[in-house]
């Protein structure tokens, strides 16, 4: 059995007040972490959900098929707003 962790990345591009923001959300079923590329660079904490829950994070629930192991947990929508909240403190 393998021991490393099947991290993933998806690309986020959004915009804020008018400027263009790039982000890399780096995801696997317990855990997540948002990068901000541009306009500044940041790390932002996601959240570590417990392993014996049966659920685990994904970007969009609606692109997710296999339901049967257990509940999905979209995060793109929170990753936009901890990524809004952020450059709104930074900026404002």
């Amino acid at each position: 059995m393998s021991k490393t962790i099947p991290w993933q990345k998806y690309n986020l591009k959004m915009e804020f007040d008018g400027y263009e923001v790039e982000a890399i959300i780096t995801y696997w079923a317990k855990d997540y972490y948002i990068d901000i590329i541009k306009p500044c660079q940041k790390r932002i904490s996601g959240e570590h959900m417990m392993y014996m829950i049966p659920a685990k994070f994904v970007i969009d629930d609606k692109k997710f098929t296999n339901k049967s192991t257990g509940h999905n947990i979209p995060i793109l929508q929170k990753c936009k707003d901890k990524i809004t909240k952020f450059l709104f403190n930074e900026w404002s």
